[in-house]
């Protein structure tokens, strides 16, 4: 039996509390991804190599998109995805704001197409 320890079910909370994709984001964005890299890590480099490692993989498998979930407080993280080519889900990509689970109306739940990848 797994035993679920009192930080992994923190861990599972924080993630429920993301709510699920849409079919509508799905049929459309298909593809989902989800990086943590923990902080001492971050800025040299680990987050671009495995977000263009991706993409270019998704590319490669015929997918016409990916979409994530993520803080709206996170503006680090926001920076990061727009240098991908990554926006923020609006009306204008087909998928509306209704659709969008209720817990991620309030954060930035970000797509993008796996094509435009940052150099």
């Amino acid at each position: 039996a797994i035993e679920i320890t009192p930080a992994d079910q923190e861990l599972l909370n924080e993630l429920d509390k993301q709510g699920s994709s849409s079919d509508e984001l799905i049929t459309k964005f298909p593809s989902h991804l989800h990086i943590d890299i923990v902080e001492s890590h971050q800025g040299s480099g680990y987050g671009k190599a495995m977000i263009a490692f991706l993409l270019a993989e998704l590319k490669s498998a015929s997918s016409t998109g990916v979409h994530l979930h993520m803080s709206a407080s996170n503006y680090r993280a926001r920076n990061f995805y727009k240098k991908f080519g990554f926006k923020e889900i609006t009306e204008e990509y087909g998928v509306p704001a209704e659709s969008i689970p209720e817990a991620m109306k309030y954060a930035a739940s970000i797509v993008g197409v796996p094509r435009r990848v940052a150099t």
